[in-house]
């Protein structure tokens, strides 16, 4: 999703109750905020329906219609944003399965069955700390970072000691290919 980040939950009626608050103390009769630690983030709903504008504009901006629907404008959007991305995913995902120097979390390839895959890829370097490379990797241009990213017990999971984190490499559709070039370069630079 290509957007602000907001959830939305569906309970079951009754399921509700049986959960345990999870925000103030003060709002644990209020079904629509116990589950909300901190209540609504106001600037995440505002910006909310600008997403679905950047969205329209977007698909008009790439042959799109102006009476399409909003459901054509996210499908086409949608579409053009996952080739785009998928197309430059290959080439990171080569290099770095290639590499003797790292090891990859996740699949090294795009899935089979959907030629789709998250542009956000994980690895962690074999002779270097996580947060090194990264420093590195931001000197010559690459805005990335280490750490587990909230996602210990996958990392536990996979051997590897969350306080040491990996290194994430993400994107999204305004990513160019000489944004892809310089990490590939700035990669072997420093995994050498």
């Amino acid at each position: 999703t290509y957007s602000v980040h907001q959830g939305l939950m569906v309970v079951r009626n009754g399921l509700l109750d049986e959960l345990p608050n999870q925000a103030h103390f003060f709002s644990a009769g209020s079904p629509d905020k116990r589950l909300n630690p901190a209540g609504p983030d106001h600037a995440q709903v505002a910006a909310s329906g600008a997403v679905l504008d950047y969205v329209v504009d977007f698909h008009r901006a790439h042959g799109g219609a102006p009476t399409d629907s909003l459901r054509t404008a996210c499908a086409n959007a949608s579409a053009l944003w996952r080739a785009h991305e998928d197309a430059l995913s290959t080439q990171l995902l080569n290099e770095l399965s290639g590499s003797h120097a790292v090891r990859m979390i996740g699949p090294a390839s795009l899935d089979a069955a959907t030629g789709h895959r998250c542009p956000t890829i994980a690895f962690t370097p074999l002779m270097h700390e996580p947060s090194v490379v990264a420093q590195k990797l931001v000197e010559r241009g690459v805005q990335t970072s280490s750490g587990h990213y909230y996602a210990v017990r996958v990392l536990n999971g996979v051997g590897i000691d969350p306080e040491r984190g990996v290194v994430r490499l993400s994107f999204v559709h305004y990513t160019s290919q000489s944004d892809i070039d310089r990490a590939l370069t700035a990669l072997a630079q420093v995994l050498g």
